[in-house]
């Protein structure tokens, strides 16, 4: 793991009653955390924010896209569910299809991007666009 809080290696920590046990931090970490976020009774939310910086012929832009998806309780699927399946799901049918390239293809040369969002929110799936360029000075 990158960060190097969290090997894998065992080690030894004191314990409650002053002995001492080897504990995998990396194990720990993962019991720990899945205390404080499996919330099985809560609905997930995906949060997602992309935001480039760019000129658009000599004026600086700032594109930003945003999505915010909930559960849907009428499938059951979680916004997890949603957010992974549903954009496979597109390009694995893209790809089936006599539209997409044959041959091994860059994901994003295989489908055209307006194609890609029509399908994307034909699911129900919300992407918020916001397009900022400085005023003139």
């Amino acid at each position: 793991m990158i960060w190097g809080y969290c090997p894998e290696q065992p080690r030894s920590v004191q314990t409650a009653d002053g002995g001492h046990a080897l504990v995998a931090p990396r194990a720990l970490l993962h019991v720990l955390l899945q205390e404080r976020l499996d919330l099985p009774e809560e609905p997930d939310l995906v949060v997602l924010r992309v935001s480039c910086e760019g000129s658009d012929g000599d004026r600086p832009v700032r594109r930003t896209l945003e999505i915010l998806d909930r559960a849907d309780p009428l499938t059951g699927f979680r916004a997890m569910e949603r957010m992974t399946a549903f954009p496979a799901a597109i390009i694995c049918a893209h790809l089936a299809s006599a539209e997409a390239p044959r041959g091994a293809q860059p994901l994003e040369r295989v489908i055209d991007p307006a194609l890609f969002l029509e399908r994307f929110r034909q699911r129900g799936l919300v992407l918020t666009e916001t397009l900022r360029r400085p005023l003139a000075t």
